[in-house]
């Protein structure tokens, strides 16, 4: 599998960074993008030192407003990869609304709906997550901006079903990153960031729609068969 121009959103985050070391070799050119742009800047120097590759980075202020100032949406990738996310406890101000809304949907996406507009065949995956299958009242707004997030790839893969562009959603379910740091998560039902990676670069080998870990599949399925009645009053 040889990818020409691949497009990576959220490059800075665990998951990304371990599926750019698994398709580096694989790929002629790759595009990095992230909002902080020192962290961004010092791992495409890493990269372009260990591989002969033509890297490029593109950092922006998470506002949708600035990507369309800036941003060359012209450009064709067959490989467009989104990592993007956060999930920053929501304080009941406009601002963090704002923040994790755009972090984890808006922008990401956009960026996916608007570039795939100019793609005759390839992929667009994203992650999501199973936060957004169900929403919980430990994290409202991060399972609904997950939940906008796994709809919106569903609608995409509608709309792209009769051209050779591949769409698929990745739930991976718990993983052990920087942006899970601190938080109590059963060690058999957490994965590490090759592990989605890996299964990330399967998914675009076999073609599939939707991708899970074997034992978050099946947690999926118990969550959806729960009758709201019962979930309301479970606290976890």
């Amino acid at each position: 599998m040889k990818f020409k121009n691949v497009l990576i959103i959220g490059a800075n985050s665990d998951i990304a960074r371990e599926f750019i070391n698994l398709i580096i070799d694989k790929t002629d050119s790759m595009l990095l993008l992230s909002r902080s742009s020192k962290k961004l800047v010092q791992f495409k120097d890493s990269l372009s030192e260990a591989h002969q590759k033509k890297i490029s980075i593109f950092t922006y202020d998470g506002s949708l407003e600035s990507l369309d100032d800036s941003f060359n949406f012209t450009q064709e990738f067959d490989l467009i990869f989104n990592a993007a996310g956060s999930n920053a406890e929501t304080k009941s101000n406009a601002e963090s609304f704002k923040n994790i809304i755009s972090s984890n949907f808006s922008v990401p996406f956009y960026l996916m709906y608007r570039l795939s507009k100019n793609m005759t065949s390839g992929t667009v995956i994203s992650i999501s997550s199973i936060a957004g299958n169900r929403g919980r009242m430990k994290n409202i707004m991060y399972s609904a901006t997950k939940s906008a997030m796994t709809s919106a790839m569903s609608g995409l893969r509608q709309k792209l079903s009769n051209t050779n562009i591949k769409v698929i959603t990745v739930i991976p379910g718990y993983v052990r990153t920087k942006m899970t740091e601190g938080h109590k998560m059963h060690s058999i039902l957490t994965s590490t960031p090759v592990r989605i990676a890996k299964l990330c670069l399967n998914g675009i080998k076999s073609r599939k729609n939707i991708i899970y870990p074997t034992e978050w599949f099946l947690i999926s399925i118990i969550l959806r068969l729960i009758p709201e009645f019962i979930f309301k009053r479970m606290r976890f």
